[in-house]
């Protein structure tokens, strides 16, 4: 999905290249561009040979000395967007889940 984000796509950045966590960018790779990281990985609950995890990622996204105030701010929105936040989807919804105001 981050590799999605361009304008062409409805976003406002273009994301040359996404790195996963075993890659490593070159020297002078095309920017911005996005590493993905394992952040941490713990196991939450146990019973008998099955287990239950929860693993984090951290998303970075480097970008070219001249890039603006804007451009910085850009980019976290369409993450977020890409990623699925902020989208109604009727489908994805759980069920019971409560939807008026608290």
């Amino acid at each position: 999905r981050l590799e999605q984000i361009n304008p062409a796509n409805g976003y406002l950045t273009q994301i040359q290249r996404v790195y996963g966590p075993t890659d490593k960018p070159r020297d002078k790779a095309p920017m911005p561009l996005a590493l993905i990281r394992p952040q941490a990985d713990t196991k939450t609950s146990v019973a008998g040979f099955q287990a239950t995890r929860v693993r984090t990622y951290e998303i970075e996204v480097q970008f070219a000395k001249s890039a603006d105030e804007a451009e910085l701010s850009n980019v976290h929105v369409d993450i977020l967007r890409a990623l699925g936040f902020g989208q109604d989807q009727p489908e994805r919804k759980f069920p019971g889940l409560l939807e008026d105001e608290d």
